[in-house]
C-alpha cells in the first residue's frame, strides 16, 4: 500500500495584521468607536486555541505526538480581532504622525505555524477521529456554533469590502500630487496597499527561512517567531508626510464615516444572531479551557 502523507499546519486562518503604535490623532471619524467591537473575537480565539489543544492531545493518544510537540513554545501573534477589519482605521491610513513614523509602509510578519509531515497510512483515520473528539469534549453543537460565528465574522468583513472607494481614490489622487509637490518621486498605483509607489528604500521584517522538508520520511518544524517590521529613516519621514497629505485631502473623515456606517448597519443586520451566538461562544470558550477529550 502506498503510504499517505499529511502536512499539517495546525492553525488554519491567516491574514495581515494592522498594528497601531499610537492613539493620538485629530481625526474625529477615526476617534469614533469601532462597531465591530460588539463581535466577541477574544472568546472565538479562546475556543479555537482550546479546540486545537484538544485535537493535538487526541492525536498524541492516537500515536502521533509530533503534532503536539511541534507546538511547544509557539507564540501566536494573530487574533480574530486582527482578522476582522477595523471600520474606523482602514488599511492605508495612519492614526497620527507618531504612528506613521513608527510603522512606515511595510508589514510585520506574524509567527509562522509549525509544520509536521507524517507519512503513515493511518494518519487520515486519526485526524478524522480527533476532529470529532475535540469538539465533542467542548460541548454539544460546539463546532456548529463556532462555524456559525466565523460565518458572521466573514459577513461583517464583506460589509466593509462593499464600501465605495470613491473617497479613498480621492485621498490617493490628492496625496500623490501633494507628495510630488513636496519633491518625492511618487507614482500612482491603484493595485498597491497605499494606492501609490514611493521610490525610496524600504525597511525589512527579518527572520530565518523555514526548514525545507525532506523528500522522504517524517518531518517536523516548530515554525518561526513573529518579526517586527522596521522602516528606514527615509521611509519614516515620508510616512509622516503621507499622513499629513491624507489629512489635508479633506476626504479622510468622510471615507472613515462611510466605513463606520457600513459596519454599524452590518452589526444591526446580524444583531439577532450575535445576541444568540455571542453568549454561546463565550460559554463554550469557558468550558473548553482545561477540558480533556473523551470526558464529555
Amino acid at each position: 500500500m502506498k503510504k499517505k502523507q499529511l502536512v499539517m499546519q495546525i492553525l488554519l486562518v491567516s491574514s495581515f495584521v494592522l498594528s497601531a503604535c499610537s492613539t493620538s490623532t485629530n481625526d474625529d471619524a477615526i476617534q469614533q468607536g469601532n462597531p465591530f467591537d460588539a463581535f466577541k473575537a477574544e472568546a472565538l480565539d479562546t475556543l479555537r486555541v482550546e479546540e486545537r489543544r484538544l485535537r493535538l492531545d487526541c492525536l498524541a493518544a492516537e500515536g502521533f505526538p509530533q503534532f503536539r510537540d511541534a507546538m511547544v513554545g509557539y507564540q501566536e501573534t494573530q487574533s480574530a480581532r486582527d482578522r476582522l477589519p477595523s471600520a474606523n482605521l482602514p488599511t492605508g491610513l495612519f492614526l497620527s504622525e507618531d504612528d506613521a513614523q513608527q510603522r512606515g509602509f511595510g508589514e510585520s510578519l506574524p509567527a509562522s505555524l509549525p509544520k509536521v509531515i507524517v507519512r503513515d497510512a493511518s494518519i487520515d483515520e486519526a485526524t478524522d477521529i480527533c476532529a470529532r473528539e475535540s469538539w465533542t469534549a467542548i460541548g454539544p453543537d460546539a463546532e456548529k456554533t463556532y462555524n456559525e460565528y466565523v460565518e458572521i465574522q466573514n459577513n461583517l468583513t464583506s460589509a466593509l469590502l462593499a464600501v465605495s472607494l470613491d473617497n479613498w481614490n480621492k485621498i490617493v489622487d490628492f496625496t500623490v500630487k501633494c507628495l510630488t509637490d513636496k519633491g518625492y518621486n511618487i507614482r500612482a498605483d491603484k493595485n498597491s496597499r497605499y494606492g501609490m509607489t514611493f521610490g525610496i528604500p524600504f525597511g525589512k521584517a527579518e527572520r530565518a527561512e523555514p526548514d525545507e522538508p525532506p523528500a522522504v520520511g517524517n518531518f517536523s518544524s516548530r515554525g518561526l517567531p513573529a518579526a517586527p517590521y522596521v522602516p528606514t529613516e527615509q521611509e519614516s519621514k515620508l510616512a509622516v508626510e503621507y499622513y499629513k497629505c491624507t489629512v489635508d485631502s479633506g476626504y479622510r473623515d468622510e471615507y472613515v464615516r462611510e466605513r463606520v456606517a457600513a459596519a454599524t448597519s452590518a452589526i444591526a443586520k446580524y444583531e439577532g444572531q450575535l445576541s444568540e451566538l455571542s453568549p454561546q461562544v463565550e460559554a463554550l470558550a469557558k468550558s473548553a479551557t482545561g477540558a480533556k477529550f473523551g470526558t464529555s
